[in-house]
């Protein structure tokens, strides 16, 4: 289990994998609050550990989305955001790529360019 609250797809856990697949619009949205919070909050003390949690959420993302050249370079650039230590430019990536597909309402959405 992750610090936000999703067990990732590596599970053999039926019981997981039922809870991975019907996450929903709300989760995603906990989710990315939760990373958002944690990267303002530890970033400077605890910036590997951050590192990882917004790498699997990246990844885990992906894995749900469809497969194809957009989703895979929108994901890849949000990668290389936390690499330049902008991790919320790289959540808001994300936000954004999920909104494309309709997982987080569009209203949500504080703004689409990341100034930080």
């Amino acid at each position: 289990m992750t610090s936000y609250g999703i067990e990732l797809a590596g599970s053999r856990d039926t019981a997981a994998m039922d809870r991975i697949n019907a996450f929903r619009g709300s989760d995603y949205l906990l989710s990315l609050a939760a990373l958002q919070m944690q990267a303002i909050d530890l970033w400077a003390g605890e910036k590997t550990r951050v590192r990882s949690d917004l790498s699997k959420f990246i990844d885990f993302v992906e894995e749900r989305l469809p497969q194809d050249v957009c989703v895979q370079s929108a994901c890849n650039i949000a990668r290389s955001l936390v690499v330049l230590d902008r991790p919320i430019c790289a959540l808001l990536r994300i936000e954004l790529l999920l909104a494309q597909f309709g997982h987080v309402p569009d209203s949500r959405l504080t703004t689409g360019v990341c100034q930080h």
